[in-house]
């Protein structure tokens, strides 16, 4: 996979290869984006901290060797079912606690509708948690969509820097939210390295050979 300088950022060249994209669960991941995550989840181990639905997910899963998918199921901030909730989907209610999400029932069931359930290992946790009990440099990619306050999108960076192998990727979604965008740069300048355009909202920092 080449890349191509293009104002002061890297896009990465998507290549001849077009995955397929056209069926996957609802959310909020772009086409251009599933279709850029599906090539670099291309022949990898990948981790995926925030799932939310499964449309990352199944758009990785479907060409990785196997995707780790950490996810609470209980929503960001956005997600809540409060007032003034950008991304509240009222469906996702948790029926044994009106006040709380819960997407890890469909989420799985999402798994198995689009054939992807074998080739993904579900871990319903809080990343906090489950990400220091992971092994460095396990993965050749890591998708980053969990909390997109500065202090949960660094630390889920800073984790998955550490858990993907040499020449691999971290890719981050929303990066053109403010406070995701200042944790991108500071885990980049933390460890020498350049952010990378990948597609729509897609920003990736790429670890040295």
């Amino acid at each position: 996979m080449t890349a191509a300088s293009v104002a002061g950022s890297t896009v990465l060249d998507p290549g001849s290869w077009e995955p397929d994209v056209s069926q996957l669960p609802d959310g909020w991941l772009g086409l251009d984006e599933a279709r850029a995550l599906a090539r670099l989840a291309k022949g990898r181990t990948v981790l995926e901290i925030g799932a939310f639905l499964g449309r990352s997910t199944v758009a990785m899963a479907r060409t990785a060797t196997l995707v780790v998918s950490v996810d609470h199921h209980r929503g960001s901030a956005e997600h809540q079912p409060i007032a003034g909730a950008g991304a509240f989907v009222p469906w996702t209610i948790d029926p044994a606690d009106p006040a709380k999400i819960d997407t890890a029932r469909q989420f799985l069931a999402n798994l198995a509708h689009y054939g992807v359930r074998d080739r993904v290992m579900a871990v319903v946790a809080d990343a906090s948690l489950a990400l220091p009990l992971l092994a460095p440099r396990s993965f050749g990619l890591a998708f980053v969509d969990g909390g997109h306050d500065y202090e949960t999108a660094r630390r889920d960076i800073e984790h998955a820097l550490r858990l993907v192998g040499p020449d691999s990727f971290v890719v981050c979604h929303d990066g053109h939210d403010a406070e995701v965008r200042r944790a991108i740069d500071a885990a980049a300048l933390a460890q020498s390295l350049a952010p990378i355009l990948v597609a729509g909202s897609l920003v990736a920092l790429r670890t040295p050979p």
